[in-house]
């Protein structure tokens, strides 16, 4: 049976150890204790009833690193001012110690969300940020304990390249990860994600997200990423592309990928992978059965509908619009996959600077912009699931409205000066017969 005495300092210190566990019950405190280890430690507890259960909380060790038995005391009397409350310490510690964390609930997002509910690419881009960035700085974080202090640190580290790495993949491959603002702002989305999940699974409670509010890097600074060609850039690339094609014929098949990205503003994949049998020549549309936002039609306008028509003319009815050279080992034909490379090339003779190709669809979107196509329009042609991501290439016309006002303030200038001549009046519409 255990004692009941008043806990000091000395009277804990000098209980003798046993064969078993001894209990020892302070005098004052109901509840209170300390039990002593046949090895001789000494942790202090706090036993109660809940819901006709008794529950027994270890307070802590006492001795070097520990709790002396005052502080053990003051601990007893805050426990018990909870349980008066109606409050359960030990089950609440209990679930705390349930919660997982991070890297487990980075797994769990994987399985349960990622691969089930986002493209494949997309998911693979998540595991990514998760394998390279994610866990190696949060991993052993509870996922109950990640603040948003914590999640600042966390971009500001993958935006300097704490995690930058370059790994030898086999015998030619290689892994480098570079980090920086771009991924840390990709990262900030996949962990409020992960958390909003969390909420759900009871890892936290619900509103307590810490990754909102947490702000993003702006990633306009340095390069520009939305960069567009202008039209003495589009001259000088085509003028690479008939050069290029003249010096090899095989050159053709790229020439036109990239002809064909640029009239119609598709993404690389949309038009790289293009079958023939996905393509309407009646309606003038390219029907994709999947894409980046899902099954869609990309409108081919004129000079895209007429290339397109000669393409098909060229070949089988299906297969793949652009094929690879060289089938693959076990024969079958996959898609041309030689563009980056050819892009470096036709780019550097262009002199187009880092233009990437995917600059290619920024340019279609300024056209569009500079014609004066609203967002919308540009919203529908690009295939953009929310108009949100349109907004980003509303500032793409810049050149082209510097342009247009300074033929506007030259115009004016010269009203103002006396040569309203060169103001040029509005053309209207010939009224018909009334």
């Amino acid at each position: 049976m255990a004692e009941r005495l008043r806990l000091t300092k000395s009277r804990v210190e000098g209980i003798q150890p046993a064969a078993r566990d001894r209990l020892f019950w302070d005098a004052e405190i109901p509840g209170f204790g300390v039990k002593v280890t046949p090895k001789g430690a000494r942790v202090y507890v706090l036993q109660y009833s809940r819901r006709n259960h008794s529950r027994r909380l270890t307070i802590g060790r006492h001795g070097d690193g520990g709790l002396t038995t005052d502080q053990a005391r003051k601990q007893a009397e805050i426990l018990r001012g909870i349980i008066r409350s109606g409050g359960d310490p030990a089950t609440d510690r209990a679930h705390e110690r349930s919660i997982p964390t991070m890297r487990a609930l980075a797994e769990r997002y994987m399985t349960e969300h990622a691969w089930p509910k986002k493209k494949p690419r997309s998911a693979d881009g998540d595991r990514c940020l998760i394998e390279c960035h994610i866990t190696p700085l949060l991993g052993h974080h509870r996922v109950c304990d990640v603040t948003r202090p914590d999640l600042r640190r966390f971009l500001n580290d993958v935006a300097s390249g704490k995690t930058r790495f370059d790994q030898k993949t086999g015998l030619r491959g290689r892994r480098i990860v570079r980090g920086g603002k771009g991924a840390a702002n990709r990262c900030l989305m996949v962990l409020s994600k992960m958390f909003g999940l969390a909420e759900d699974w009871g890892y936290r409670p619900p509103g307590d997200n810490p990754a909102r509010g947490v702000e993003k890097f702006d990633e306009s600074a340095g390069r520009d990423r939305a960069r567009f060609l202008s039209e003495t850039q589009l001259a000088r690339l085509g003028d690479a592309l008939i050069s290029a094609e003249k010096a090899d014929p095989r050159h053709c098949v790229p020439a036109n990928i990239i002809r064909l990205l640029l009239l119609t503003g598709a993404r690389k994949s949309e038009i790289v992978g293009l079958r023939r049998e996905r393509i309407d020549l009646e309606r003038g549309l390219v029907r994709l059965s999947d894409s980046k936002t899902g099954p869609r039609a990309i409108i081919l306008s004129a000079p895209a509908l007429q290339l397109v028509t000669e393409l098909l003319q060229q070949g089988p009815q299906a297969g793949y619009l652009f094929p690879g050279p060289r089938p693959a080992r076990r024969g079958e034909i996959r898609p041309y996959g030689g563009l980056k490379g050819f892009w470096a090339t036709v780019s550097a003779a262009a002199e187009l600077g880092d233009t990437r190709i995917h600059d290619l669809r920024h340019t279609h979107a300024s056209v569009g912009v500079a014609g004066g196509a609203s967002l919308l329009i540009i919203s529908k042609i690009l295939g953009h699931s929310q108009i949100s991501m349109t907004e980003r290439y509303s500032h793409l016309a810049d050149d082209p409205v510097r342009a247009a006002a300074d033929s506007i303030g030259k115009r004016i200038h010269g009203a103002l000066s006396g040569r309203s001549a060169d103001v040029l009046p509005m053309s209207r519409p010939a009224r018909g017969p009334a």
